[in-house]
């Protein structure tokens, strides 16, 4: 894990995490000062990558808020092959129970048919494209396309959601939209304001696009379910008490 000199807890987190665990290792590194449309993301991903290329035959990228299920871990952990194009994600939408379908109906949970390389050897030199959401590799690249799927739940707790609106408004100085939006939930939060229809007129763009969970959350996040503000705290006791995920 890198960490780009948080300034909100991350680091004491991520300091709690390797004590449990010798294999978890975490660096920090200063944030990039790209400026348009979150290239600092993947700046900042180029730089893990660097660091980490030497250490694994295969790498697996996995963003702070995904999740694979158990089953795709154990699949992934020994794959050889390709880099690894995974085709579903599951988007949760300002709850546990509600995600954003686009394009024809994907299982589980009517997901959204996103096609993103998560898996790769660390010799075909990937570069993070974009704010980091995939890679891009050499022309002629051949890519081996799974079902497995990713749980995004960037945008499941109402009060951290206002907060990430805020920082997309640093990330992405170059959009009107963004910064706007960052200083009306810098109000909201100021005023304790926090509500489903609030944060649904926000990305008014998604209040059609959204359907009910119907598939089953992972058991690493069963503790988190209904927490108004994410709290990393509770999973990290369930593991001092000896939780396997």
């Amino acid at each position: 894990m890198l960490d780009g000199y948080s300034n909100d807890g991350t680091e004491i987190v991520l300091h709690h995490l390797s004590c449990l665990s010798p294999r978890f290792r975490f660096k920090q590194a200063k944030w990039p000062d790209q400026s348009r449309g979150g290239s600092a993301i993947a700046a900042f991903t180029n730089l893990a990558l660097d660091m980490v290329r030497e250490s694994a035959d295969y790498l697996i990228y996995v963003q702070a808020d995904e999740i694979f299920h158990r089953t795709s871990r154990e699949r992934m952990r020994e794959y050889e092959g390709p880099p690894l194009r995974i085709n579903r994600f599951v988007l949760f939408w300002n709850s546990f129970y509600k995600v954003i379908k686009l394009g024809s109906d994907v299982t589980p949970g009517n997901g959204t048919p996103w096609k993103a390389v998560r898996v790769f050897p660390s010799s075909s030199e990937p570069t993070s494209t974009g704010d980091g959401l995939s890679f891009e590799f050499g022309i002629g690249t051949n890519f081996q396309d799974s079902d497995d799927v990713v749980f995004h739940y960037g945008w499941n707790f109402p009060v951290n959601i206002l907060q990430k609106h805020i920082s997309h408004g640093r990330l992405y100085p170059d959009l009107a939209i963004y910064r706007k939006r960052a200083s009306l939930c810098s109000e909201l939060l100021l005023r304790g304001q926090v509500s489903t229809e609030m944060l649904d007129d926000l990305d008014p763009q998604y209040r059609d696009k959204q359907v009910p969970f119907s598939g089953e959350h992972p058991d690493c996040v069963q503790h988190l379910i209904g927490l108004n503000t994410y709290d990393p705290y509770v999973g990290l006791s369930l593991l001092e008490r000896g939780v396997k995920w």
